[in-house]
Formats: structure tokens, sequence, C-alpha cells
């Protein structure tokens, strides 16, 4: 059954131009984006140039599909490094069934976008098996640079015919980090029951922690605490930066940079306020945020003329 976000989006695929023959495999990966990300493809429906629409959902779903691969199958390079060879093969030119491939491919020919973004973020996803954490704040930052960052770009420079330069790329560099600050935090609780730690290693040394003090309840809940308000502090701080993204945009795609940085700011607050919950439940977008952002949108409009 096609989500209720998905109505007429047949004439949304028409308006743009999406031939009949691939219409089917864009339905596709706009339906697996409704899924995973409501709030997001919402954001995207609601404000995003029909023109735009299917072009930033084939690719947002690109990156999630790939990004769920690594994630589901830790350790199995198997399934993760076939995926990203048969990703390099449709790239290259060979035939592919795969619907968010298919759809993926005709964006980048007709929106003139080069695919370099999607090999270094593909590329990467292989060592995504083997994540181990970070010692230090920089080896986060490091990491943000060489996955987040082309993950965020292959949706920025669909806007960009002939796609962005590296001027434009790297003004957009303090919205991957805060985007990636936030994530690991609203999802602190999933990572850690799959044995993934996303907390630097040296903050919780530093507050005389180790990763088992994470579990919840947690025998050291002042010190974690601690810890969790230093994640949130800098996760706020990268959001407040990443404001100027939205200045870097396209005409035709600032609306939908200022809601998405609106909706994680509203979700980054949510975490702000679990506190300690954060080790016990995932904290994700809410319906509701994403309602309150298209209302804060339409004000802005109205202001505006």
């Amino acid at each position: 059954m096609q989500p209720l976000l998905l109505t007429g989006y047949q004439r949304t695929l028409t308006r743009a131009g999406i031939p009949s023959p691939l219409q089917a495999a864009y339905t596709a990966a706009a339906a697996y984006m409704a899924r995973r990300e409501r709030a997001l493809t919402l954001t995207v429906r609601h404000l995003a140039p029909h023109e735009l629409q299917p072009h930033l959902l084939a690719v947002l779903a690109f990156g999630c599909v790939s990004d769920d691969t690594a994630d589901h199958n830790p350790g199995n390079t198997t399934t993760v490094n076939a995926w990203a060879d048969h990703t390099i093969k449709a790239l290259d030119g060979s035939p592919t069934t795969h619907p968010v491939l298919r759809a993926l491919v005709h964006t980048l020919l007709v929106r003139k976008t080069p695919d370099h973004w999607a090999r270094i973020f593909i590329t990467r996803t292989r060592d995504e098996t083997h994540f181990d954490g970070f010692d230090t704040d920089d080896e986060f930052a490091a990491y943000v640079r060489s996955y987040v960052h082309p993950f965020l770009m292959m949706s920025v420079a669909v806007q960009y015919p002939g796609a962005a330069d590296d001027r434009q790329a790297e003004e957009w560099l303090p919205l991957a980090e805060a985007l990636q600050r936030i994530d690991f935090l609203s999802d602190l609780a999933d990572d850690l029951s799959q044995g993934r730690l996303t907390i630097p290693r040296q903050d919780l040394t530093d507050h005389h922690l180790t990763p088992c003090d994470l579990a919840f309840p947690t025998p050291s809940p002042r010190q974690v605490a601690e810890v969790l308000r230093l994640m949130c502090r800098r996760a706020r701080t990268a959001h407040e930066a990443s404001l100027a993204c939205a200045d870097a945009a396209a005409p035709t795609y600032r609306r939908m940079a200022l809601a998405a940085w609106d909706l994680q700011g509203r979700r980054l607050a949510r975490c702000e306020t679990a506190g300690l919950q954060l080790l016990r439940r995932a904290v994700p977008v809410a319906k509701t945020d994403a309602l309150r952002v298209a209302v804060s949108d339409a004000i802005r409009q109205w202001n505006s003329h």
C-alpha cells in the first residue's frame, strides 16, 4: 500500500519530467524514504520544488539504503561489499534492476551531477562494517568529512546544475557535522544496544567512565549526565553554526535547507530534555515537529510578501 505521504506522487513525477518507465523506480525510492524518514519526507514533499522532489528523495533513499545495509550487517563485509560493487557497476553504466539505483543513476544524469559524491560515499560505506567508534572528537570530525559530508552532498549537489564546486561543498560541512552529532545523540540507545560506541572514548576517560557505565540504568548517573550534556553542547554549537548553510543554498532549495535545519534543531531540543533517557530509547524526529516546521515556513513566506 502506498504511503499517504505519496498521494499524488505520480503527478509530481510527471511534472518533474521522470519518464514513465522509471516512475515505478522513483516511487519505490520515495516509499522507502516515507517509511524510514517520515518527517524528512514530509518536509521534502511540502517545501521542495516539484521538479526537485523525485531527485532529492532518490539520492536520500540511496544514502539510507547504503547506510542501513552497513548498520544492519555489522562485520558482514560480504553483504556490504556486494551492495557497494552493485552500486559502482550501476554508476559505470551496467544495467540494474534495483529501483533505488535506477532512480539514482537517472537523477545524476538529468541533473548533470557528477557521481563522485556517490562513489566516495559508497566506498566509505565498506568501512562501516568495522566501525569501532572514536578515540577523540578530532576522529569524529574526520569521520564527518569522509563519510557524512559526501552523504549530504549527494542531495545538495542535485540543486546545482553541474554539481557544487569545492567552495560550495565546503560551505555545507558545518551542516554535516551538526546532523551527525544530533543523529548520534538521538540514536545513542540503539547504537549501544548493537555494540556501537559513538561517544569519543577520551570523553569517557575524562569523566572516569568506561563504556560499561553507559548501560541503563547507569551506575554512574552524575558523570554520565555530564558527558551527555557535553555531547548536547557540542551538537547545539554545531547546529547554530550550520544556519549559515541556508545562505549557501540555491534560491529554489533555500526553503528546504531552512526547514531541515529547523527540524533537526527541534530533534536536538528533545535530546537535551531527555537526559539519561538517551541511554534507554532513541529520539526520532517527531511528526508534530515536522508540522511545526511547516507552519514556521508558512509564516516566513507570509512575512516575506
